[in-house]
């Protein structure tokens, strides 16, 4: 029966570490130290947990339901455009740009 952190055992089972205290706090699960001091959680006793306490008290990460991911294709690389950054003081063609002063302004406005 391992005993994982709190961050090892919110990837495996796909939750927040956050959520694995609130457990605790709730006493679905027991949370034990180890010589180092570090918080642990028994695998064993989460999925114990998950089937006698169901879905509305504590919910499975790895069986999210709802809307499915639909896939994208990504075109090869040589298909992707190159992006050029311009610095805000050049033109398109490299020349620097002139700055109008507000006394340059047309009159009427």
């Amino acid at each position: 029966m391992p005993h994982l952190t709190a961050a090892d055992a919110a990837l495996r089972f796909k939750i927040n570490p956050r959520t694995l205290e609130i457990w605790v706090d709730r006493g679905y699960i027991h949370a034990f130290s180890d010589q180092h001091g570090v918080i642990r959680y028994s695998t064993e006793e989460i999925e114990l947990g998950f089937v006698k306490y169901g879905p509305r008290r504590m919910r499975d990460g790895r069986k999210r339901r709802g809307v499915k991911a639909v896939p994208i294709v990504v075109p090869e690389a040589a298909a992707i455009p190159e992006v050029v950054h311009q610095s805000a003081g050049h033109t398109a063609t490299g020349e620097p740009r002139t700055v109008q002063s507000v006394n340059d302004a047309p009159e009427g406005r």
